[in-house]
């Protein structure tokens, strides 16, 4: 039995920055990495921390003057740290979050501000412990990752194949979208597309996409139904930058970016089947997504729309409630704009 003594503590995040700012945690010991966060990582943080996801406990050395040597959590601290003194803005946000996307610490609400600062963190530290010891204890702390929601779910997906094969089409290059999918969360945004394409009244909270990915199969017809769908929306968003003139050429790309966002396209998709159904023009469609995604301070000209597409639009009333709106603009744009 090693001769040290082990305790939990609890910081707020508000705490953990004023013990930071006062030189009482330190990541000087022999073992820690260099930061290596980018700040796609350092959001991922953020929006789990916003969203309320609890976040795996620290792990440090007290010391002579209770000060805190981290043996793990120095990339959490730091991004938390870096965020608070506005050093990055957010950027590949989940589709709850997409509204906060580019947003500094300070262009947040106060409410948000408030949740980041009172939020939790879990610090399990040691007391008398040696060099050999924390080079130990790190070794074990870092010798496997626990697995994500996602990584244990997609273990026992039933159509794992037919989802990589479609994650391969070009709406979803890096080049493409500007947007890196971390781990598996390309992969994830698929399985959420095909639940938007076979269920009549999908909700896409984590519960039920855990529930879909390890039950749903997707058939031959649907995955080839996805396919016209993906293909179709590519060549669409590929239009509507090729067509800009230099008048509106920022608008197009403001319109551009925002069809290539999680939630956005996770509300149109169906729309490119019932497309291809009723054999509508790659441009009638594209000038329905234009004029629809044409707001000036907010994604859509439909407000109830964008009321709904931020901050719980997984939730089946969310998603329902944005069907609507577009349905409604499906409909009279496309009377009004016979080809």
């Amino acid at each position: 039995m090693k001769d040290f003594n082990r305790a939990s503590i609890t910081w707020t995040v508000k705490e953990m920055v004023r013990l930071a700012n006062a030189g009482k945690i330190k990541f000087d010991n022999a073992v820690q990495r260099g930061l290596v966060w980018d700040d796609g990582k350092k959001s991922l943080l953020i929006d789990s921390i916003l969203q309320g996801y609890e976040i795996p406990p620290m792990y440090a050395k007290k010391g002579e003057g209770n000060v805190y040597d981290m043996l793990d959590g120095k990339q959490r601290c730091n991004a938390i740290l870096d965020y608070i003194a506005n050093k990055f803005a957010l950027t590949e946000l989940s589709e709850e979050l997409e509204s906060y996307d580019n947003l500094c610490f300070d262009q947040l609400d106060a409410e948000d501000q408030d949740i980041i600062m009172s939020y939790a963190l879990k610090v399990t530290y040691f007391d008398g412990i040696s060099d050999a010891d924390v080079q130990e204890i790190f070794y074990r702390l870092n010798n496997g990752k626990p697995l994500s929601t996602y990584e244990q779910t997609r273990v026992k997906a039933k159509s794992l194949n037919e989802v990589q094969a479609l994650s391969q089409m070009s709406l979803f290059d890096s080049d493409k979208t500007g947007r890196k999918y971390p781990g598996y969360k390309k992969e994830e945004l698929i399985f959420r597309l095909m639940m938007t394409l076979t269920e009549e009244s999908p909700d896409l909270e984590r519960k039920s996409l855990t529930e879909y990915i390890r039950t749903h199969t997707i058939t031959e017809e649907e995955q080839e139904r996805a396919f016209d769908a993906f293909k179709l929306y590519a060549t669409i968003t590929d239009a509507v930058l090729s067509t800009a003139i230099p008048e509106d050429k920022k608008q197009k790309q403001k319109i551009y970016k925002r069809l290539l966002s999680p939630t956005h396209m996770l509300s149109v998709m169906p729309y490119m089947v019932r497309a291809v159904e009723d054999l509508r023009s790659t441009t009638q469609m594209r000038l329905w997504l234009e004029t629809f995604f044409s707001g000036k301070k907010r994604a859509s000209i439909d407000e109830t729309y964008n009321d709904n597409a931020s901050r719980g639009s997984a939730k089946r009333a969310a998603l329902m409630t944005r069907h609507d709106a577009l349905e409604r603009s499906y409909l009279k744009f496309m009377e009004e704009n016979k080809l």
